[in-house]
């Protein structure tokens, strides 16, 4: 099985560009039919279907954590899902591409989303 890069996008602002985004994805790699973009901050329908796609050894990319979701335990819930049960890795764009396959301990995570989710959501 071919591992795979999968991109998911969720506007976190009112009139974010997504196309940029998708762009930025596509730059790293990321195959257009693999960009799960959610065009309102409401919804997840299609960060559901992203869940229903990645497989173990896949990436996923993402700008900020704040996408995967509306509040810092829905978050780590959501990363640990990915990062944990699928066993798929993240790499997170706005923070320096956050690579959660260089994490070797779970401490070290949950240390850095912490200290993220709450500068992320300041913002």
């Amino acid at each position: 099985m071919i591992n795979k890069k999968i991109a998911y996008i969720r506007p976190l602002v009112e009139k974010q560009s997504l196309n940029m985004q998708i762009s930025d994805f596509v730059k790293f790699g990321v195959s257009r039919e693999d960009v799960f973009c959610d065009a309102n901050y409401d919804e997840f329908n299609e960060y559901e279907k992203m869940k229903n796609t990645i497989n173990k050894g896949d990436t996923l990319y993402i700008k900020s954590l704040s996408v995967l979701g509306k509040n810092p335990e829905d978050i780590i819930e959501q990363l640990g899902y990915i990062k944990n049960v699928v066993k798929a890795d993240v790499n997170v764009l706005n923070m320096f591409m956050m690579d959660t396959s260089k994490l070797s301990q779970k401490i070290q995570l949950e240390d850095i989303l912490k200290n993220e989710i709450e500068y992320d959501i300041c913002i």
